[in-house]
C-alpha cells in the first residue's frame, strides 16, 4: 500500500530553423489614374510611353499573388511520455480553458518517473515506428504570408520496405529523407487544420481526428486522436520539437491502448524473475515488477497480471476517467462509436481522455492535397 499511495500522490502533483518562405513577388507598381504622367517616373494610366520610352500595358494592374509551397513529411520517432514533467511538456490545451490537457501523459509519467523509467511505453513505440507499425504522414502547405494548412495522414505501402530483411534488427530504412508513401485516405482540398507559421514556429486551430493506429502483427489497433491540435518547429527538411495532442474515445482507450499497456507491464514482471506465490510474489523490495504487482495483481492476486486485471483496476479507472467531450451522442446512451464527432457542439458528457506526444518528422513523399 505504500508504493501505491506514492503513486497516487505522484499523479496528484502531475495533474495538478530556416525559415520556408519564399522569396518576395515582384510586383509592378501602380499607375496613376488620372491620366496625367506621374512625378515619380510612373507610366500614364492610358498605356502612353514612360518618360524613358517605355511603354505600360492597358488595363488595371494585377494584385499581387501569394506564392505557395508545400512541404511533406513522414514521422520518425513519436514520444511518449515517460518521465516526471513529461505530461505537461508533451501536452496541449485542447478544450480552451488555458491549462494544459494530457491525462494518459500524466498517467505514464508517473507510472515512468516512480519506477525509474521501468514503466515506459517508449520501446514499444519506437519499435512500431521503425518497423512501420506506426506510420504517419504530414503535408504542410504555406503562403508567403505564413497562412496555411495540415493535413496529417495514416501511411501506407512505405517504400524502402522498413526492413531490409528477417534478421535486421535496425530497419528504419522508410525514414531515410526519401521514403514514398501511399495513404490509408486520400487529402482533400480542405486542410485538415488551419496552420499559422511564425517564422520557424508552426501552431494549428480548429480540431481533427488524427488517425494514429497501432500494428500489431496482423492487428491493427486504432488509437485515434480526436480534437486534435500539432505545434511543431519547421526546419529545412524536418519538423522539430513537434507535439500532437488529441482526445481518446474512452472505448478506443480500452481496445487499443490498455492491452498495449498492459502486455508492456506483463514484460516488466516475467522478466524480474519472481516467484509465482508469497505475499511479495519474491519480487524485490522497490523492484518495478513489485511495483505493478502491488498496483494491478488483485483478481485473483497470484503473482501475475492480465489485461483484464489492469482494465478492472479501480486506480486506472479512476485516473483515465474522461476529461474532455468531443462528441454528440443522440440518444445519451447510444454506443460511442456510432456518436457525431462534434467537438463544437458537444452532449455535455466527456467522452475522451486527453493524450499528447511528442514527435519528429522528415521528408517524404506521398500523394498530395489538390492544388489551391
Amino acid at each position: 500500500m505504500t508504493r501505491l499511495a506514492c503513486l497516487c500522490t505522484l499523479l496528484a502533483v502531475a495533474a495538478c530553423g530556416d525559415n520556408l518562405h519564399p522569396a518576395d513577388v515582384e510586383v509592378d507598381g501602380a499607375a496613376d489614374t488620372d491620366g496625367a504622367p506621374s512625378t515619380d517616373g510612373a507610366a500614364p494610366a492610358d498605356g502612353g510611353s514612360t518618360p524613358d520610352g517605355g511603354s505600360t500595358p492597358d488595363g488595371p494592374v494585377d494584385a499581387p499573388v501569394a506564392v505557395v509551397t508545400d512541404h511533406q513529411y513522414v514521422v520518425d520517432h513519436l514520444e511518449v511520455p515517460h518521465a516526471s514533467g513529461d505530461g505537461r511538456r508533451l501536452g496541449l490545451d485542447l478544450d480552451g480553458d488555458g491549462r494544459i490537457d494530457n491525462k494518459l501523459g500524466r498517467l505514464l509519467s508517473g507510472l515512468g518517473a516512480l519506477s525509474g523509467g521501468a514503466i515506459s511505453l517508449q520501446g514499444t513505440f519506437d519499435n512500431l515506428v521503425d518497423r512501420g507499425g506506426i506510420l504517419q504522414v504530414v503535408h504542410l502547405r504555406v503562403d508567403d504570408a505564413g497562412a496555411g494548412g495540415v493535413w496529417w495522414r495514416a501511411g501506407r505501402n512505405p517504400m524502402p520496405r522498413p526492413c531490409a530483411s528477417f534478421g535486421d534488427t535496425v530497419c528504419r530504412h522508410h525514414l531515410d529523407g526519401t521514403g514514398q508513401f501511399s495513404l490509408a485516405q486520400p487529402m482533400t482540398a480542405v486542410p485538415d487544420l488551419d496552420a499559422s507559421l511564425d517564422g520557424a514556429a508552426l501552431t494549428t486551430t480548429g480540431s481533427v481526428e488524427i488517425p494514429l493506429a497501432i500494428t500489431l502483427g496482423p492487428v491493427s489497433l486504432p488509437l485515434d486522436l480526436s480534437g486534435a491540435r500539432v505545434q511543431a518547429t519547421v526546419a529545412e527538411t524536418t519538423l522539430d520539437e513537434g507535439v500532437v495532442g488529441g482526445g481518446v474515445r474512452q472505448d478506443r482507450l480500452d481496445r487499443s491502448f490498455v492491452p498495449v499497456l498492459a502486455l508492456a507491464l506483463v514484460g516488466i514482471v516475467n522478466s524480474a524473475n519472481c516467484q509465482p506465490s508469497g505475499m511479495d510474489c519474491g519480487c524485490p523490495a522497490g523492484s518495478p515488477a513489485r511495483i505493478i504487482l502491488t498496483i494491478f495483481d488483485h483478481g485473483p492476486q497470484d503473482c501475475a497480471i492480465t489485461v483484464d486485471e489492469v482494465r478492472q483496476s479501480a486506480l486506472f479507472r479512476a485516473l483515465l476517467a474522461p476529461d474532455l467531450d468531443l462528441y454528440r451522442c443522440e440518444p445519451a446512451d447510444q454506443p460511442l462509436d456510432q456518436c457525431a464527432f462534434d467537438p463544437e457542439n458537444p452532449d455535455g458528457v466527456n467522452d475522451s481522455v486527453s493524450f499528447g506526444l511528442g514527435f519528429h518528422a522528415v521528408m517524404g513523399r506521398f500523394p498530395a492535397p489538390p492544388a489551391p
